[in-house]
C-alpha cells in the first residue's frame, strides 16, 4: 500500500507493481489543495484500488481545517477511508493532544464515517486518544532512512506495536516511479476497510430553493 501527495505528481499507479491500495494527500492546515488530489484519487478508484484520502493538521483552526478536507473530500465519501495526518512539522498545534480530538469528531461530525484513522510516527503516538475515539492506528516506524527496494512482506520490528497500518519507510523504491514512495503495509482485511470507509448516516441534502413562479 502507499500514500502519495504532491510530491508523486505525475505519478501512474497503473505502473506499479502488486498495489494494493493507496492512501491519497487532499488537504493541508486551513486552505490548501494539494494539486495532484484529483488525479491521484480517481485514478486509485479506477483501478478498483482501496482507497484512502488523509488530511495533514496544520493548527490554524479546527473549524477551518475540518471545512477545507471535508469539502474535498465529500465527493467520495462512502469509497474511501478518511484519515488525519498528525506530524510535527508545519503544525502549530503539535503536542496539543486536545485539538488533534477536536478535529476527530469535527471530521466525524461532517461525515458520519464508521471510523476515522489517525497517522504519526510511532515515538508520539496518541494510543490513549486513538482508542478513546474508537480510530484507526496508522503508525509509521523505520528500520533506516536507507533506500528499501521492493515491498516488504515482514516489515522491521512487526507489531511492535501492533497497528492497523504500518508505513515502515519513507524512501521505498518499485518498478513505475524512480523516486522516493511511502510504502505502508495494512493490517485490516479489504472488508474492515470499506466498513470503516461506510457512512453511517446519510448527509444532509441542501434544500432545493422554491422555483420562481
Amino acid at each position: 500500500m502507499l500514500d502519495v501527495s504532491n510530491h508523486q505528481r505525475g505519478i501512474r499507479l497503473s505502473a506499479i507493481p502488486d498495489l494494493d491500495g493507496v492512501i491519497v494527500k487532499a488537504t493541508q492546515g486551513s486552505d490548501y489543495l494539494s494539486p495532484s488530489f484529483y488525479d491521484q484519487i480517481e485514478q486509485t478508484l479506477s483501478l478498483g484500488r482501496l482507497a484512502g484520502v488523509y488530511h495533514y493538521i496544520g493548527g490554524q483552526g479546527v473549524e477551518a481545517e475540518a471545512d477545507n478536507f471535508v469539502r474535498t473530500i465529500r465527493p467520495y465519501l462512502g469509497r474511501v477511508l478518511v484519515a488525519l495526518d498528525w506530524e510535527k512539522e508545519q503544525n502549530g498545534a503539535w503536542k496539543k493532544e486536545s485539538y488533534l480530538e477536536e478535529l476527530i469528531k469535527a471530521v466525524f461530525a461532517r461525515t458520519h464515517v464508521s471510523a476515522i484513522a489517525v497517522y504519526c510516527s510511532r515515538a508520539s503516538y496518541p494510543w490513549a486518544l486513538v482508542t478513546r475515539n474508537g480510530c484507526i492506528s496508522w503508525m509509521a516506524r523505520y528500520a533506516s532512512d536507507k533506500t528499501v527496494h521492493g515491498w516488504q512482506a515482514t516489515p522491521w520490528a512487526e507489531g511492535d506495536p501492533a497497528c492497523d497500518i504500518r508505513q515502515y519507510t519513507g524512501h521505498g523504491r518499485l518498478e513505475g516511479w524512480g523516486a522516493d514512495l511511502d510504502l505502508n503495509k495494512c493490517y485490516i482485511t479489504a472488508e474492515q476497510w470499506m466498513a470503516y470507509a461506510a457512512v453511517g448516516e446519510a448527509l444532509p441534502v441542501p434544500t432545493p430553493k422554491p422555483a420562481d413562479t
